[in-house]
């Protein structure tokens, strides 16, 4: 997700006084936030988006065409809760560099989007037939979201986050962030987009089913290799997807043949890291009820995804948690980690190298910036035991001492 630019400041009466209402609330309201940001207007039309309504489950669903010069138009639409929704595809993809960027008409807004995004949506209304056709499920299959693959004109309504949330906006961020596990959970279905590499040459209208492809392993390994998988926002719009069709390339294939085909051919597959793993552990979880809710956990296991707005290294694994922590993009790093700290005071604590350290790394944060949370939340008793037990950031820790902190 894109950073909320606020003001730096030099000043620390405004983190100081953060902690002091942390220390004694752990959920502090946003009214107790005293640092000092760039004034806007949360209920300023942006663009294209009018206001959402105030219900805690209203989004905007779009719709895409295109034009016979090739332009791509969009229509919004928007609904005052989730469940009173037509059925829709929810779309998971990276989103890239900035530039070059690339432009679409945005309910009569010149709308700039990012260029694998814009790949997707240039291929959007051939592409659909395509898919529904490849997809290989089981033809008969009860299931109503596998039938919505073969239903060409069922594929009219889109979730995607670069457009259906105001980006602009950090209110309906925090909304819309807040309720995105309901979101990928509703849709029919999650349609992958993995971004093509050079090797793929073939148009559209060669794409061969995965029944083809799936035995040339070289395109598998493509797939396994993607930059996808290592993106902190596709994990829980991965992991909580009703049913997924992966798209890389000249390749189109469900997630249950996938799998397959990978778990049938392991030895001779190359798995550059644990990300993956984590990802496919966690799905198969899922698929048997047996999810981690652990929101201390989770980031531990996915601390080394990566993402642009580091504060995302939390926010986009709350969908997964059972957890009292809220997304707020008014919050900075440090913020950030005294919140999750403080809520879970047991786990960072008592693991302070496997737990405290990790997180805080994830954040950005260097040691003396960690540890002016740490020992603000837990008193400066913790500092012997603290030192007794770290065995990391060694070359900081000259910075940390009781003057300092």
């Amino acid at each position: 997700m894109p950073i909320f630019v606020h003001r730096n400041t030099t000043s620390n009466s405004g983190w100081d006084h953060f902690l002091d209402q942390l220390y004694s609330d752990p959920m502090p309201s946003s009214a107790s936030q005293g640092t000092d940001r760039i004034p806007f207007d949360l209920n300023m039309p942006s663009g294209p988006y009018r206001t959402l309504s105030d219900n805690s489950r209203s989004i905007r669903l779009a719709s895409f065409s295109t034009t016979p010069d090739g332009d791509i138009i969009c229509v919004f639409k928007q609904f005052s809760d989730l469940n009173n929704c037509p059925p829709f595809i929810a779309l998971s993809h990276t989103w890239g560099p900035e530039q070059p960027a690339k432009y679409i008409n945005l309910g009569g807004y010149c709308f700039e989007v990012r260029n694998n995004l814009y790949s997707f949506l240039k291929n959007i209304s051939l592409a659909s037939r395509l898919w529904a056709q490849q997809a290989s499920y089981e033809s008969g299959s009860r299931n109503s979201s596998r039938k919505l693959m073969y239903d060409v004109e069922r594929w009219k309504w889109w979730w995607i986050d670069a457009i259906c949330i105001d980006q602009t906006s950090t209110k309906e961020k925090n909304h819309q962030v807040g309720i995105m596990s309901q979101i990928y959970s509703k849709a029919s279905f999650v349609l992958v987009w993995l971004t093509p590499d050079n090797t793929s040459t073939s148009s559209w209208a060669e794409r061969r089913s995965m029944t083809d492809r799936c035995e040339e392993l070289e395109t598998t390994q493509r797939i396994l290799s993607n930059e996808y998988w290592t993106r902190v926002w596709i994990i829980q719009e991965f992991i909580l997807a009703q049913d997924l069709l992966l798209c890389c390339g000249n390749t189109v294939v469900t997630w249950k043949d996938f799998r397959q085909h990978v778990a049938a051919h392991a030895r001779e597959l190359e798995f550059n890291d644990r990300t993956l793993t984590y990802l496919m552990e966690q799905r198969y979880f899922k698929e048997n009820d047996r999810i981690e809710r652990r929101l201390p956990v989770l980031l531990r296991k996915f601390s080394s995804f990566h993402c642009t707005d580091l504060r995302d290294r939390v926010f986009g694994l709350l969908g997964l948690a059972d957890s009292t922590v809220r997304a707020d993009y008014r919050l900075s790093c440090q913020e950030v980690l005294a919140l999750v700290v403080s809520t879970y005071k047991k786990d960072y604590d008592l693991n302070v190298t496997n737990n405290f350290e990790p997180l805080a790394r994830a954040l950005g944060l260097g040691a003396k910036e960690a540890y002016k949370v740490y020992f603000r939340i837990f008193g400066k008793y913790g500092m012997p035991k603290l030192f007794a037990r770290n065995n990391t950031w060694l070359g900081e820790r000259h910075l940390l001492d009781s003057s300092s902190v």
